[in-house]
């Protein structure tokens, strides 16, 4: 949000302003500079949406009832503020955009992305952190299943099962469907 919010400020990271029905292009180090802040805010989206809800979903003891309950509050109150946040980004946030000024809009952007990530880093000491099992693609499971690329499922479904043993995290037997779609 920072180079978006320069590039939008400063003017040798944007265009000239145009004239008469001519606009100048942006330069090729303008471009450069622009879509770099872009593509890291679409990089940062991503993997902060694809990891926040299992950490959050983390903080909350499922065996305990009350800590259950507030889990669920977590997902509600998740996708509001989500949402919330997608209606004023595309509604205020525009609006300023259009009739204040661009990088007021921006900066707007990024204090709240500061916030946030000052409120992430202030809070860390409260959070339960699980420590990593190991990777469910490792080059040990790419091996094994080049390996056994030839071999046939069993043929009745009740001989397939996931390994009953406490250091991968899948303790129990639950079944898996023998079908031969993803051979």
């Amino acid at each position: 949000m920072v180079i978006v919010t320069l590039s939008a400020y400063l003017p040798s990271l944007r265009p000239p302003a145009c004239k008469d029905n001519f606009c100048p292009s942006a330069t090729g180090s303008q471009n450069l500079i622009f879509y770099s802040g872009l593509y890291l805010i679409a990089f940062g989206s991503g993997g902060v949406k694809s990891s926040l809800l299992p950490f959050g979903a983390f903080q909350f003891d499922d065996e305990d009832p009350v800590e259950r309950e507030k889990r669920g509050s977590f997902f509600k109150w998740f996708y509001f503020c989500n949402n919330v946040g997608a209606l004023i980004s595309s509604t205020l946030i525009v609006w300023v955009q259009e009739n204040i000024s661009w990088p007021i809009g921006y900066g707007i952007s990024t204090l709240c992305m500061a916030l946030a990530i000052g409120s992430f880093i202030y809070g860390t000491p409260m959070f339960r952190l699980q420590e990593p099992r190991g990777s469910r693609l490792s080059l040990q499971a790419v091996m094994a299943s080049l390996r056994s690329f030839s071999h046939r499922p069993p043929s009745e479904s009740s001989f397939m099962h996931e390994r009953q043993d406490s250091d991968n995290g899948n303790e129990g037997t639950s079944r898996a469907t023998c079908t031969n779609e993803f051979r």
